[in-house]
């Protein structure tokens, strides 16, 4: 059976110039698929960031969603709040997916030096990004 993962960005729940004066949450909603992966993958989450051109504003791990039979397929979301102060530099978000083994209850991410990627198929979607 051939493995797959999809990422997909659904929504993108916040305005692209909140008001300066308060802290703005974003939140991504993101629909995943997974299938027939690794038996030592238990889990996995999103990782998102916003980011400004020159640095990194906030980031947020999403929950840990467990595995059914080796298989995940819905909707996971991800609140990442940006401080008052930065709000108006916020210009790009990322969301990357990272698998959770025993071994990396941190999650691993297609970079990361672990058999938990070694057959997914290529060009698997695993990262979306974006400009606000």
């Amino acid at each position: 059976m051939k493995r797959s993962l999809s990422v997909a960005l659904a929504v993108l729940a916040a305005a692209a110039c909140p008001p300066a004066w308060a802290d703005k949450t974003v939140n991504f909603n993101i629909p995943v698929t997974l299938t027939d992966l690794d038996p030592q993958v238990t889990g996995f989450f999103m990782a998102c960031a916003i980011k400004s051109p020159t640095s990194l504003l906030a980031s947020r791990n999403g929950t840990v969603t467990p595995l059914v039979n080796r298989s995940y397929s819905g909707t996971v979301s991800v609140a990442v709040t940006v401080a008052d102060a930065d709000v108006g530099n916020a210009k790009s978000w990322t969301c990357t997916l990272r698998l959770t083994t025993p071994g990396l209850p941190t999650g691993a991410t297609p970079n990361s030096p672990s058999a938990a990627w070694s057959a997914v198929a290529p060009g698997a979607v695993t990262y979306v990004s974006g400009n606000f």
